[in-house]
């Protein structure tokens, strides 16, 4: 049986929706998403930590 996320569904579809858009927007000197910016996004927005291989698999893959 899986853990809960520590994510709300709502703030998934958040992350889910930043996909659409370049990291750069977020002040990231990159513009494609890879599973390290994404993190280190997920972090400064919710506060939650995630490793770089769980952000693939849920959010890149």
């Amino acid at each position: 049986m899986a853990r809960p996320s520590k994510l709300s569904e709502e703030q998934a579809e958040e992350v889910a929706s930043w996909l659409d858009a370049s990291p750069d927007a977020f002040g990231f000197d990159t513009e494609t998403w890879d599973a390290e910016t994404l993190r280190d996004q997920i972090h400064a927005a919710f506060d939650i930590e995630y490793s770089v291989p769980h952000v693939k698999r849920t959010f890149l893959d």
